[in-house]
């Protein structure tokens, strides 16, 4: 009998388990099965804060209902069961610092609240509000952390796209690059100049064919111009110009994926922002509720 009382199994000595439906005892080493009826209340809190310290938080919160269901409002069931839907050892727990990955069953805890005594409703409403603003910072913690990949692939994205604008740039002796628009204009003014050079020396070729003994200086002239003309159209527009082309298309993502850079960072610092305004008072509010559960427990 001190073995069962004790929790443990008189046959192999393994610790027992609970089933509410059933309710009994079994040793899920052995099998063997115990009646409800040889443990205390007292008893049953002591096995009910064991599951929670020990984390098994849906055994806890059967044998918290199996309490519950003698004294619906027991401020301790309702307090373990609370505690077990946030997945919580203990009300040491409350104080952690970081909410990340934080959530709970927030029907138990609505359940817990419901069915508060007069005296310990406001007790368990703020213990539900609470776990709210908790649940809401893990909430944002993980856009926070959602924007942090986001920005890290746009990031990604710049310094993929900075790399191919590069490659579309001219590079000098020295090693130097340069736009290949700058390169572009430079080449169709020179085009334009050995075209109006060739224009006038063909037009002074047909003005002067009277006056002119031998024309032929000047018709080469005007054949060397037109060849010269052609050629730097040439190069000009069939293979500076496809490289403008690609340039500037990379400039305007550069300038799209540098502008959504700043909107994920001005997301990130005003929701950084909230989440430490948030943080503070919620940790405050945390220590409070601690030291009022102390109370009560003293």
């Amino acid at each position: 009998m001190n073995e069962i009382r004790s929790h443990k199994c008189p046959s192999c000595g393994g610790n027992l388990s609970i089933n509410v439906e059933k309710q009994i005892y079994y040793c899920p080493f052995c099998g063997s099965t115990y009646d409800y009826e040889y443990f205390r209340e007292d008893q049953m809190h002591e096995l009910c804060e064991t599951y929670l310290s020990r984390g098994e938080f849906s055994a806890a919160i059967d044998a918290y209902n199996y309490l519950l269901q003698k004294n619906p409002h027991d401020f301790l069931a309702l307090r373990g069961t609370v505690l077990a839907a946030a997945r919580m050892n203990g009300m040491k727990d409350i104080r952690k610092t970081d909410f990340r990955g934080f959530t709970y069953n927030s029907k138990l805890v609505e359940n817990a609240v419901e069915n508060s005594s007069a005296e310990d409703k406001d007790y368990f409403v703020e213990f539900a509000r609470i776990l709210r603003e908790m649940y809401e910072l893990s909430k944002l913690h993980k856009e926070c952390e959602a924007l942090a990949v986001e920005k890290k692939r746009a990031d990604t994205r710049l310094g993929v796209t900075n790399a191919n604008l590069g490659e579309h740039h001219f590079a000098d002796a020295e090693g130097n690059t340069h736009d290949p628009l700058v390169t572009f204009i430079f080449l169709c003014v020179v085009t334009g100049i050995f075209a109006l050079s060739t224009i006038f020396a063909i037009l002074y070729v047909i003005l002067n064919a009277t006056y002119v003994d031998d024309a032929t200086p000047m018709i080469i002239l005007a054949i060397i111009g037109a060849l010269v003309t052609g050629g730097f159209a040439w190069a000009t527009f069939r293979i500076v110009y496809p490289i403008v082309q690609s340039s500037e298309n990379y400039k305007a993502r550069l300038k799209k994926i540098n502008a959504e850079i700043s909107e994920i960072t001005r997301k990130l610092e005003d929701m950084e922002n909230d989440i430490h305004a948030r943080e503070s008072k919620v940790k405050h509010d945390c220590l409070l509720f601690f030291k009022e559960d102390e109370k009560r427990q003293e």
